[in-house]
């Protein structure tokens, strides 16, 4: 696997763990109240700046996805595509692994016990979700590889296809000999035009 299809994969890893990670809080602490105390204890300060670099790595690695299987399709060729399950199992592993890294990071800056990780069941949530983020992540970039390319492939086709229109609709040239000369003479320069017309 080259380097760019690891670099897209990976923004989109990325921001499936602050999706994933959101919904797991959520679960695991219903009320608003009690879910911005455990927030608060557990240093989710820089929450909201996650969920924005999240939001433009997502948008960065769609943008690749769909540049990368768009231009393949125009081209003719057949992007490597991984299947369901090899794309899902890499998002899986990475969205679990950044999961687990991103849970015991913030409880070891906040001095917070690691052990506090599963209490309300969080840890065990949080990687269910991250499962399930990382299959329907894996369902949804596929359809988009599979969209840009077919759009991708009807551009190729399309001047190719215009120009057979357009030679099918161009006029036949009028068979009448005064208009032929001219037309013949018109279709010079100036003098020429000039030239028929002192005639």
């Amino acid at each position: 696997m080259n380097r760019r299809p690891f670099l897209w994969i990976a923004a989109l890893a990325l921001s499936g763990v602050a999706a994933g990670h959101s919904v797991a809080y959520y679960l695991a602490a219903p009320g608003a109240g009690q879910r911005q105390a455990l927030l608060a204890q557990t240093g989710h300060s820089y929450w909201n700046v996650a969920v924005t670099v999240a939001v433009l790595l997502e948008l960065a690695g769609v943008f690749a996805l769909a540049v990368r299987h768009f231009r393949a399709g125009r081209a003719g060729t057949s992007s490597p595509q991984l299947t369901f399950g090899q794309l899902a199992g890499r998002l899986a592993t990475m969205q679990v692994a950044a999961f687990t890294a991103l849970e015991v990071t913030e409880r070891l800056r906040s001095g917070v016990p690691v052990s506090e990780m599963f209490h309300n069941h969080l840890l065990p949530i949080g990687v269910a979700i991250q499962l399930l983020v990382a299959c329907a992540g894996a369902l949804l970039f596929r359809w988009l590889a599979r969209a840009a390319a077919a759009i991708g492939s009807l551009f190729a086709r399309m001047p190719v296809e215009r120009r057979a229109s357009v030679a099918a609709r161009r006029p036949k040239p009028l068979d009448i000999p005064a208009c032929r000369t001219l037309c013949d003479a018109l279709r010079g320069r100036a003098p020429p035009l000039l030239a028929v017309s002192l005639r």
